[in-house]
């Protein structure tokens, strides 16, 4: 007879296959950027970003699946199915680099932060609603942040780059920055809940 949690195990394993893949992937496509980041600060920059990105997202998955594991009901499986698009949204974000590395353009950069984070919002309620327990996600902050994301990627692509092309280079590590500094603002108020 299985464990109770063996389908939750296995689910998280695949997940933890899936960010292992994307990142092994990056390691390949990314290596003469890792290997000589002089050749592109913005990219080497961009990419370290989207490294801490990740790996704060898979130990704050690690740690909400652990506390709530996945059960055999529907929202479990929509649920995993947020959870598992997210782990190929950040697969995007790696390949938005090469806009970054090449034409120092972060508009699909910016946009793949949005994505990844207005996902967070129902992979959160499915959450909420498998385990019954309002206090496993906290759905508001995750529009609050994913809202910053929104208005920062807007700014940029209408704002910053219609209004200030000569200066697109400097405010192009601003708006590099700002994306993993949102997300280390996240992860520290996720942790506090906790």
């Amino acid at each position: 007879m299985e464990q109770p949690n063996a389908l939750s195990d296995k689910l998280v394993l695949f997940i933890g296959i899936v960010f292992a893949v994307v990142i092994a992937e990056s390691f390949a496509r990314y290596s003469s950027l890792i290997l000589h980041p002089a050749a592109s600060p913005l990219g080497f920059v961009g990419l370290l970003a989207i490294y801490m990105t990740i790996v704060s997202s898979w130990i704050r998955y690690h740690r909400s699946a652990l506390k709530y594991p996945y059960k055999e009901c529907s929202w479990s499986w929509l649920r995993f199915s947020c959870d598992f698009i997210i782990v190929g949204l950040y697969a995007y974000l790696l390949y938005s680099l090469a806009a970054v590395e090449q034409l120092g353009n972060l508009v699909s950069y910016l946009w793949g932060f949005v994505a990844i984070f207005f996902l967070y919002v129902p992979a959160g309620v499915f959450r909420r609603k498998e385990h019954a327990d309002p206090k496993a996600s906290n759905w508001k902050r995750l529009v609050l942040f994913s809202w910053c994301f929104v208005v920062l990627a807007v700014v940029y692509q209408f704002v910053v780059s219609a209004f200030f092309p000569t200066t697109l280079e400097e405010l192009n590590w601003l708006f590099l920055v700002i994306p993993p500094l949102l997300n280390i603002a996240f992860t520290i108020d996720w942790w506090r809940a906790r």
